[in-house]
């Protein structure tokens, strides 16, 4: 599976459960969570997608690609402007 960001642990069950072999994400949640307008919406479990699946069965194999700001671009507009 590749995603533009960190699935959360959520989605991180959901796709052990489904057998999925291996993501690929380019945007790490910390990231994610510290752009202007995401800082007070963006709610994360302070644990990352492969240390809440260290204790399973190896699967998925979990990558992350960082893109530097190019990661970024596709959430700028989104959250831009956006606050409680």
């Amino acid at each position: 599976m590749y995603t533009s960001t960190e699935p959360c642990l959520m989605c991180a069950g959901a796709i052990y459960l489904s057998g999925i072999g291996r993501v690929v994400y380019a945007l790490a949640a910390k990231d994610l969570a510290s752009l202007p307008g995401a800082s007070d919406r963006v709610r994360m479990v302070p644990t990352p997608m492969a240390e809440a699946l260290a204790g399973g069965d190896g699967r998925p194999e979990i990558r992350h690609q960082p893109m530097g700001p190019a990661a970024l671009e596709p959430h700028i507009d989104y959250w831009k402007g956006q606050s409680r």
